[in-house]
């Protein structure tokens, strides 16, 4: 089975946290689910299916959404979120927490917010026994998501960077020294190049984005209800832990 992983981003130059958000289906599932979500739109709204009306309800700039009756909106959150939270959907996601870098670079931010999710991807894969393509949003205007084709190929390639053991040292006053040690991880179980393909028309990178959304709400608005919706298909260990698996922050506060 074939697995594949559609990306895309939440970035807003005041929050907290830079994120970008994986959801994973087999591709067994993509055209069952491409045609529900178009069913979907054509059920509540009377537009064309290219508009992306089914955008993040968070965001009430988009009317066609808040000029549905208050049931409505009901019924249409629950449909949606039905499909979207099958168990044997996936979600991944990473979040840097801009208040602790260094650098504020978005081609550092992003760089650093694809590496987790694609890590995690590998992961995934390689637990399944499985192959997997990466698509995301083509982002028109954004340069900074374009530059991530070249590293994709980069670490296609030679591996992507894994931290292995960090070591922390506590040293005089309120400093302290981190020393982290990194190997390289294959990506065997990833096929070809990064895939760009635009929102405005596909479904899938459509929920990505509301999967993005519901993160950056619970992360940086802390506000939680579309969070809770999607928190049961995120990542998890045997141990049913989230942070680290199906959720990567970066940077952490390390203890001594």
């Amino acid at each position: 089975m074939t697995y594949l992983l559609y990306i895309d981003e939440s970035y807003e130059a005041s929050a907290q946290y830079t994120i970008m958000a994986g959801f994973i289906i087999p591709l067994s599932d993509w055209k069952q689910i491409d045609r529900q979500i178009k069913y979907l739109k054509e059920k509540y709204f009377s537009y064309p299916l290219n508009l992306k009306v089914i955008r993040s309800p968070l965001h009430k700039e988009y009317s066609y959404f808040e000029k549905l009756s208050p049931k409505d909106k009901i019924q249409f959150n629950d449909e949606l979120y039905e499909i979207i939270c099958r168990p044997n959907h996936v979600i991944i996601a990473s979040l840097i927490n801009r208040h602790k870098m260094n650098s504020k670079n978005r081609n550092t931010l992003f760089r650093l917010a694809y590496g987790f999710i694609v890590q995690r991807f590998q992961y995934f894969l390689s637990e399944q026994k499985e192959e997997g393509l990466i698509i995301m949003d083509q982002a028109k205007n954004s340069g900074e998501i374009k530059q991530l084709s070249d590293i994709h190929l980069e670490w296609m390639k030679d591996g992507i960077p894994v931290a292995k053991k960090t070591k922390v040292t506590p040293t005089e006053g309120k400093w302290r020294r981190i020393e982290t040690e990194y190997e390289k991880l294959k990506l065997k179980n990833i096929c070809e190049n990064l895939i760009f393909l635009d929102d405005e028309y596909n479904s899938l990178l459509q929920i990505a984005d509301i999967v993005a959304a519901a993160l950056s709400a619970h992360y940086n608005r802390n506000r939680s209800n579309w969070f809770n919706k999607v928190k049961p298909i995120i990542r998890r260990s045997a141990k049913d832990e989230i942070e680290g698996f199906g959720i990567k922050e970066f940077p952490i506060e390390k203890k001594p």
